[in-house]
């Protein structure tokens, strides 16, 4: 879909923010419960990490630069529908792969509050955060809460985020026993393979499955 903005001339630019309005339309379905507990200003809005939510996005950045671009509708047309493939394929092969893991053992632990979406989608229990949101400090009480959640769960691994490191995370493994692995992607790219969504998406499900085992 990406190139479906790269003929737009940047004098007549626009930024349009698809997350704002995600609750009241087709992302209702998404629990309002993650939401409200989010540090993001009261709502999650990292919808774009269940497939079905991303493509919630690619139908309306198509259909809104289709309406800013109306003599390219039938080519914006064919690449919603190829990049709607590509992501009901992903969301295919994630699903395989996670099912193929035993329920109780699909259990994680996250820097912070951003897969929600992620693991409603593939049945995984996310045992506790690290952080509520970015920037914020956990109190002593609450790495002592999730210290305790961890060894109650069982869960070996904690996962760091890429773009946001973490003093909190090595203590917790440190009093643990966990390992701090890989960064997951949740509000930006990495390198290859992870820099597009598909790629980053898979590099988080290859992650987060590798530490089930």
């Amino acid at each position: 879909m990406l190139e479906l903005a790269e003929g737009i001339d940047e004098s007549n630019a626009w930024v349009y923010l698809e997350g704002e309005e995600h609750d009241e339309e087709e992302g209702e379905e998404h629990s309002e419960e993650e939401g409200e507990e989010h540090g993001h200003g009261g709502t999650d809005p990292h919808i774009w990490l269940d497939p079905k939510g991303a493509a919630i996005y690619v139908n309306r950045i198509a259909a809104r630069v289709a309406a800013e671009l109306p003599e390219r509708a039938a080519e914006i047309e064919s690449a919603r529908d190829a990049g709607l493939a590509e992501i009901a394929a992903l969301d295919e092969e994630l699903r395989v792969g996670f099912a193929a893991v035993e329920a109780s053992s699909r259990k994680i632990v996250t820097f912070h509050d951003a897969f929600g979406y992620f693991a409603r989608a593939y049945e995984i229990e996310i045992v506790g955060v690290a952080v509520e949101a970015p920037g914020q400090e956990p109190s002593a009480k609450e790495i002592a809460a999730l210290i305790d959640a961890i060894k109650a769960a069982g869960v070996t691994s904690v996962f760091s985020e890429a773009q946001f490191p973490s003093k909190v995370l090595d203590q917790v493994a440190a009093e643990t026993g966990a390992t701090v692995l890989e960064n997951l992607y949740s509000d930006a790219l990495g390198d290859a393979p992870a820099n597009s969504y598909l790629g980053a998406m898979r590099a988080n499900a290859s992650a987060i499955l590798a530490s089930f085992k």
